[in-house]
């Protein structure tokens, strides 16, 4: 009777996504600068960054775009932010962006029987809660040193 146990928590629980905005020069170069600011903040290899979407109309020149990265903590835990962004860009290269950030702690335990299964819910109870309380604070910093740094980079106000 294998089963797995899993645990998705939103990292700012109680708060309202924010959206930056950006009106200026070359809105649609966010894609070149998502990825290495990922990498970067995270520190993580190229391969736990995944552009999931990123879609260009060149008929009105709207786009959007979604990046997913993760930073394992430890063998059950790792941390996830998801950066949404979307906008449009003229023939001018001037336009408009829209960005927000979404982040996430995922613990998953897989166990092999009902023994297992008791022994995490106590181990968790005893300990674990508290290391992923740390891990949820330490994924907050990231998060918000990340946001920070578009905001910078692009002059953004939410």
């Amino acid at each position: 009777m294998a089963g797995m146990l899993e645990f998705n928590d939103d990292i700012f629980v109680n708060q309202d996504v924010s959206v930056m905005n950006y009106k200026g020069d070359a809105p649609f170069k966010i894609r070149r600068f998502i990825a290495p600011l990922l990498k970067e903040k995270l520190e993580i290899s190229s391969s736990h960054v995944f552009p999931k979407y990123l879609g260009w109309d060149l008929t009105d020149g709207t786009f959007k775009a979604k990046w997913t990265a993760n930073k394992n903590f430890d063998r059950w835990t790792k941390f996830e932010i998801q950066i949404w962004c979307w906008g449009e860009q003229s023939d001018g290269k001037t336009g408009w962006l829209k960005a927000k950030t979404v982040s996430y702690l995922k613990t998953k335990y897989i166990y092999a029987n009902s023994i297992q299964k008791s022994m995490w819910y106590t181990y968790s109870l005893l300990f674990y809660d508290q290391q992923r309380s740390k891990y949820a604070e330490r994924g907050r910093k990231i998060a918000v040193e990340i946001w920070k740094e578009i905001q910078r980079k692009y002059g953004m106000r939410n």
